[in-house]
């Protein structure tokens, strides 16, 4: 007993850095707690703890004993508790502390389902600072804690939860315009009181706008800020998750202050190394369940087959060996032979062999190799595009990286990716080899006739169910060279014609649309297949198909309709005859065939015309998107911005090739929330740096 009460002294001693505060803690005197340090010194030969201006200062031997004392001093405390939870955690004690913000915003909700789940659980939780929170763990009073934005002792380990932004908040008199850092500094600040860790952060960011002296009050709770700043008092900087119900009502509004960024993370700390309680474990993993970053798709971002591939036995057998066996696996051929397709049914039958995940992530809208590592980052819901490795080492990933062809300058950095987490595989699809160390090359070839002719047969009969087998379904596949893509247009046109017709057709036409001899052969018997589709098209829906190859990643009917001066029936016929997908509410074209589409776009010389209704429109939705981008509907907008993407990288890109500066930075500016709250704050000093560059107007 006496060994052991040397040793709590020491704990304490340890946790709090002096030897006062240890005496506060365990209700003794600092004499003592002295006596205690001595003997323990005195017994174990070594100098522990020295002391001085900065308090009690751990010697090197004290930090080796500290470790193990703190940590038995952890496993006790929670095998108490463990031995107190009865089985499947069903009674016992949830022990937890919070900060301010997670206490009030975050927990409450998840307690109250924790405590539906577990009546038999005693729930202990206590809210207070950040500091305190920590304290109470290393302390061993609380089994977690969840807090926002501090640095945690060595013997703690924590669990991110949440990226949470800290925004200026006002009245809404200070709503509807931009605030320079000046216009600040008459103002009163309200936060909360000494210990919050969103506190200790706003400081450092007032600091670094130029604001070093400015009026404070301090108020025991957010609720209180809150209250406070609606009233006129002041402004106050409030984690984003505090406010909802303010926004949306219109008691409070977000100030719009240029270079105010200000995220930290909330996480759930615990003592190291220390087996948790029943509860305990389970309440984690409630949390890590709701609330986990770069939490990605279920298992896969596949999508969902319509058809049964046809054929291709050998091939999926062959590249699903290649991918047990390496890391980078790049399948190249034609355009139109199935690289896409058979790269998604090779992925989908290792979905049980990749336990962290199988991902499709489609280039063919970027234009950039230095993106592809953000294209990747985001089809995983990872924040930081330079993290990649790091945060995929030791997960088993199989990542589809598709249309690769444009972005060869990007192969090393797949390389590298795929080098430093030995985990994470790759299929790439390309219509040229990657030519990297390691690289396994797998040249998809067109299908063998009879698999051609079940294609054939399969998509013709889908317009023409009377659609008969024969000699002329063979003349057909060997025209289009067995190609998938092809033949699957050619089926398109199907309906009220024979099998002998078609082939006719396409043996009298094809040879002179499929003349271009600056091609491979194959390439020209796909452009010639594309260029038979496009020409039976009437002329108002062959100038549609060229004007919409301005869209990158999809448009909705809407937007073909202000930029293209769309009639919804012409996009119907553009499905009809496949040179259009339409996906939901949302309609895009296979690369080949905007490639093709581009071309026509060329010759007709709209192009620049067309192009510039593009960004300009792109201009509208971002600024239309830009109010809703802070509120109640902020979510949505974003989700929204994000899936116009490559749209607003294409009109950027306009205003680049045309020097139009202030198109660029207007729409730069207009995004700046998309920037900002959706992570792409590196991309967006991409567009900013050459945009600023440019001569000409920019007010």
């Amino acid at each position: 007993m006496q060994l052991e009460a040397k040793l709590r002294a020491f704990a304490a001693i340890a946790r709090r850095g002096s030897l006062s505060r240890a005496a506060e803690e365990l209700y003794v005197s600092q004499p003592a707690v002295s006596k205690h340090l001595a003997s323990l010194e005195r017994e174990l030969g070594s100098r522990l703890v020295t002391r001085g201006r900065e308090g009690a200062v751990l010697t090197p031997a004290g930090e080796v004993l500290a470790e193990f004392v703190l940590r038995a001093e952890a496993l006790l405390a929670n095998a108490r508790r463990a031995l107190a939870a009865g089985e499947e955690a069903e009674t016992g004690t949830l022990s937890i502390a919070a900060s301010g913000v997670p206490g009030t915003y975050v927990l409450p909700e998840l307690l109250a389902r924790f405590g539906e789940g577990h009546p038999g659980v005693d729930v202990e939780f206590e809210e207070t600072t950040s500091a305190g929170a920590l304290e109470l763990v290393r302390s061993h009073r609380a089994e977690l804690a969840v807090v926002g934005g501090l640095t945690v002792p060595p013997e703690l380990e924590t669990d991110p939860l949440i990226d949470d932004e800290v925004v200026l908040v006002g009245p809404p008199a200070l709503g509807g315009r931009r605030l320079r850092p000046k216009e600040l500094e008459g103002l009163t600040w309200v936060s909360r009181e000494e210990g919050s860790a969103t506190r200790a952060a706003v400081e450092t960011a007032r600091w670094e706008l130029g604001l070093h002296a400015v009026d404070a009050l301090e108020l025991q709770s957010w609720e209180a800020v809150k209250l406070a700043v609606a009233r006129g008092t002041g402004i106050a900087a409030i984690s984003r998750l505090a406010l909802d119900l303010e926004l949306e009502a219109g008691r409070l509004v977000i100030l719009d202050v240029p270079r105010w960024r200000l995220v930290r993370t909330i996480s759930v700390v615990r003592t190291g190394g220390i087996p948790l309680t029943p509860p305990a474990e389970r309440f984690l993993a409630l949390l890590r369940e709701t609330y986990a970053p770069d939490k990605a798709p279920s298992n896969s971002n596949l999508p969902m087959a319509e058809t049964r591939l046809v054929g291709r036995g050998r091939e999926l057998e062959e590249l699903r060996r290649l991918v047990r066996a390496g890391r980078l696996v790049t399948l190249t051929g034609a355009g139109g032979s199935g690289k896409t397709r058979l790269a998604i049914e090779v992925a989908a039958g290792l979905v049980d062999e990749f336990a962290d995940g199988v991902y499709l992530v489609d280039l063919s809208t970027l234009r950039d190799p230095a993106l592809v590592p953000a294209a990747i980052a985001t089809t995983l819901a990872l924040k930081d595009p330079d993290e990649l490795a790091e945060r995929l080492g030791p997960r088993r990933i199989l990542l589809v990286l598709d249309n690769f062809e444009h972005l060869v300058e990007a192969a090393p950095g797949v390389l590298a990716l795929t080098t430093a987490a030995p985990s994470v595989a790759a299929v790439v699809t390309s219509r040229v080899p990657l030519r990297v160390p390691g690289e396994h090359r797998y040249r998809v070839e067109p299908l063998p006739l009879e698999d051609a002719a079940t294609l054939f047969l399969q998509r013709a009969r889908e317009v023409n169910p009377r659609f008969a087998d024969g000699k002329p379904v063979g003349r057909i596949c060997e025209r289009l060279d067995r190609l998938p893509l092809a033949l699957e247009l050619a089926a398109a046109r199907a309906r009220g014609t024979t099998a002998a017709r078609l082939a006719d057709r396409l043996e009298d036409q094809l040879p002179e649309l499929g003349s271009r001899r600056d091609v491979p052969a194959r390439q020209r018997t796909l452009t010639a297949a594309i260029a038979w589709s496009y020409d039976l098209l009437d002329e108002a829906q062959q100038a549609l198909l060229a004007r919409l190859a301005v869209f990158r990643g999809g448009w909705s009917a809407d937007a073909a309709e202000a930029v293209c001066s769309a009639d919804p029936s012409e996009i119907v016929a553009l499905t009809e005859a496949g040179l259009v997908r339409a996906e939901g509410d949302r309609f895009s074209m296979l690369e080949t065939v905007r490639e093709f589409a581009a071309d026509r776009l060329v010759e007709s010389g709209d192009l620049e015309t067309t192009r510039r209704r593009h960004a300009e429109h792109m201009l509208v939705v971002a600024q239309q998107a830009r109010q809703f981008a802070r509120g109640p509907e902020e979510k949505p907008t974003l989700d929204r911005l994000a899936l116009e993407l490559d749209n607003f990288r294409a009109a950027l890109a306009f205003a680049l090739d045309e020097s139009d500066a202030r198109l660029g930075l207007t729409l730069a500016e207009a995004l700046e929330p998309f920037w900002i709250r959706g992570m792409h704050q590196r991309e967006a000093v991409r567009w900013l740096e050459p945009l600023l560059e440019l001569d000409g107007d920019t007010d």
